[in-house]
């Protein structure tokens, strides 16, 4: 992760709730790495009630738009939603 940093890479990292065991809570990434250059330039988002799979379409739906959002403000433009559209997954 720090050499991503180094690299001028930008980072986000999705968790979900379904694995209590390796991540349990909204802020676990930056309470773990906070002494760390990178911690505050990665991104983390918790999905607490979405399972590792994304097995239902509504929680990949949440999934491509939290990540397209993510993208949107990387870039400052407007990310084409036509990608969305094909998948079947944007009704």
């Amino acid at each position: 992760m720090q050499q991503l940093h180094d690299g001028g890479v930008r980072q986000l990292y999705v968790y979900t709730g379904d694995v209590k065991n390796y991540y349990n809570y909204a802020n676990q990434f930056h309470d773990c790495f906070r002494g760390y250059d990178f911690a505050g330039d990665v991104e983390v988002k918790y999905l607490e009630h979405v399972d590792h799979t994304f097995i239902l379409i509504s929680y990949r739906a949440h999934l491509f738009d939290l990540t397209k959002s993510w993208l949107d403000r990387l870039t400052g433009s407007r990310v084409e939603r036509r990608a969305l559209d094909q998948t079947g997954l944007r009704r």
